[in-house]
């Protein structure tokens, strides 16, 4: 799924690992939350109106950084959310993660509200991208 006009923000970041790394095409690059208690998340802008039928989101390269439950929620304004589920990884592994919608969902924003992550408070994720 083209990327162009997507942007992201976050409910914190560690130093340098911002949100926009998980766009910057780099699977060595991540964000990363603060030492801070779960849930955290990151809020995805399409920059337009799309129809996804999920994401594939790279975990961190770093194994306790890792994210192991999380709720995906979809947004027309960015405002009001709807939640489409909450996936749970049975493993702690770096391998690409796909999230499949039952039904695809139309929406703008996406976001990734982690609430269990592999080993510390810190969570985060290396790239999202969509599934048309």
């Amino acid at each position: 799924m083209n990327r162009t006009l997507w942007t992201v923000s976050a409910s914190s970041q560690y130093s340098v690992n911002v949100p926009p790394r998980v766009l910057d095409g780099s699977s060595s690059t991540y964000w990363s939350t603060t030492n801070t208690l779960l849930p955290a998340n990151i809020d995805l802008n399409m920059g337009t109106v799309r129809t996804v039928k999920g994401f594939n989101l790279t975990p961190p390269s770093t194994s306790s950084y890792r994210f192991m439950t999380m709720e995906v929620l979809s947004s027309q304004d960015g405002n009001s959310w709807n939640q489409e589920g909450t996936f749970n990884l049975a493993t702690n592994t770096s391998t690409v993660r796909t999230l499949k919608f039952v039904t695809p969902v139309t929406a703008q924003y996406f976001r990734f509200n982690v609430t269990r992550g592999s080993g510390t408070t810190y969570t985060g994720i290396a790239e999202i991208n969509g599934v048309e």
